[in-house]
């Protein structure tokens, strides 16, 4: 069945693709890393894994059946002690005999089965609940594969858009930069004047190209948190938009505590203590086992086993109870431990509500913290850009300095990297938010 739902989901996907490039949008790439991503794989391997360690519990409880072949060849034969007086000897005396023969078999076929032991039954209990608890952990893999691939995703995003305003600034500054050294060669601007924004379009220059690896980087990091081949190529489909953060209900309506993974694993791992807290008590009941046997053997002083010579059947039924009578209270003690296991567990329910809640409250105050930042980043756009304008067109007319233009252009750089740290960072208090709601994965 898993393997039929992964294949459903790539068939699902792989329409998507572009033709030796690949492009995805947000839900897209985070549905590539739930099949791909190697901690979605290992997690998958451990739900199996799981499965199987309940097969082979239940395995005890079906019969047990083993066949034996034995061969023996007495290169010397046992040696017993007797009474010589038995043949006629002196009394006190022993007289030195071998009985038996060189060769002997036994072919024999065992087999058992349990019939009751508390310990098996709980043990079997338990093993589902195991299950369940790799399950749970699958689950809160995916949670943070989904927050590691929107965050990178988000991040490149950002980058992008960097990278184009830094490239517009650029061209603007070169074009300014070209115009004073034309107005240098014309004698009507100061060398000095040319130097500065020769200088202030290098640095520019540089911020482009190291813009340029860091989306290389990015690129690279988003492919390894989906579970692709770095050397592949991949494209975003998806654009930055205010509203993506702007339009999130940051009211806590419809909020379980069951809704979070922790939750869900963490009560999990209750049941499982609480069942072993059982079998430790279940130790006390008796064990029932029946079990039969049949061999047959023969004797031969000569190697024919497989003459027509006879062969002496043995056959054994039988039924085993071992009841517990005293072992050190041992078995006590480990119940005490599993008491005290259990009462950690139970206060560390009522911690993960109460961590919880406080995530949940951060994380809202942190996302409206942002569109508050945000919207101030915003608006300092627009007025450095209004500076920047205003200071080239009275450089150009021969009004204003170089000084002016280097340090409008600097202002209106910084507010634009402000921005889009802002945005960025909006995005993250939104991610932060919907994992806290537990949400991230809808």
């Amino acid at each position: 069945m898993r393997v039929l739902i992964l294949f459903l989901i790539l068939l699902y996907i792989t329409p998507l693709r572009g033709q030796g490039v690949d492009s995805y949008s947000l839900k897209e790439a985070i549905d590539y890393a739930l099949i791909h991503q190697a901690d979605i794989l290992n997690a998958v391997a451990d739900e199996e894994r799981a499965v199987a360690q309940k097969n082979e519990v239940r395995g005890i409880g079906l019969p047990q059946i083993n066949a034996s072949f034995d061969f023996r060849d007495f290169v010397e034969l046992p040696t017993s002690l007797i009474p010589a007086e038995f043949f006629g000897g002196t009394p006190g005396e022993f007289m030195a005999v071998q009985f038996g023969t060189k060769y002997s078999a036994t072919a024999s076929l065992e087999a058992s089965q349990l019939l009751f032991s508390g310990d098996y039954v709980v043990a079997l209990q338990s093993s589902g609940t195991f299950i369940e608890l790799s399950k749970k952990m699958t689950q809160k893999t995916r949670v943070d594969v989904a927050v590691a691939v929107a965050k990178s995703y988000y991040s490149i995003l950002v980058n992008e858009e960097r990278l184009k305003l830094v490239s517009d600034n650029l061209i603007q500054l070169e074009k300014l930069k070209n115009e004073t050294k034309a107005g240098f060669d014309a004698g009507f601007i100061e060398k000095i004047d040319l130097d500065r924004l020769t200088v202030s379009f290098n640095n520019l220059e540089a911020e482009l190209q190291n813009l340029k690896k860091v989306l290389v980087l990015g690129y690279a990091m988003l492919k390894f948190q989906m579970g692709m081949d770095l050397s592949g190529q991949v494209i975003l489909r998806d654009t930055l938009d205010e509203n993506m953060v702007r339009q999130v209900d940051v009211s806590a309506d419809g909020f379980e505590y069951e809704d979070r993974a922790e939750v869900q694993l963490l009560r999990t791992q209750l049941e499982l203590s609480q069942q072993n807290l059982k079998r430790h008590k279940m130790g006390y009941a008796p064990n029932l086992l029946a079990y039969g046997s049949f061999s047959s053997q023969a004797q031969r002083n000569e190697f024919n086993f497989f003459s027509n010579e006879r062969w002496y059947p043995i056959g054994i039924v039988g039924l085993t109870m071992k009841v517990p009578l005293f072992d050190g209270l041992q078995r006590n003690y480990r119940i005490q431990q599993s008491k005290f296991e259990i009462m950690k567990l139970e206060n560390s329910m009522v911690n993960i509500n109460r961590g919880i809640d406080l995530e949940l409250e951060s994380a809202k105050v942190g996302l409206q913290n942002s569109l508050v930042v945000l919207d101030n980043r915003k608006a300092n756009i627009e007025l450095a850009r209004s500076v920047f304008d205003t200071a080239g067109k009275k450089f150009s007319a021969g009004t204003g300095s170089s000084m002016e233009v280097i340090g409008a252009e600097t202002a209106l750089m910084e507010a634009q990297a402000n921005y889009y740290n802002a945005l960025y960072a909006a995005m993250i208090a939104k991610i932060d938010f919907e994992k806290a709601k537990g949400t991230i994965l809808e």
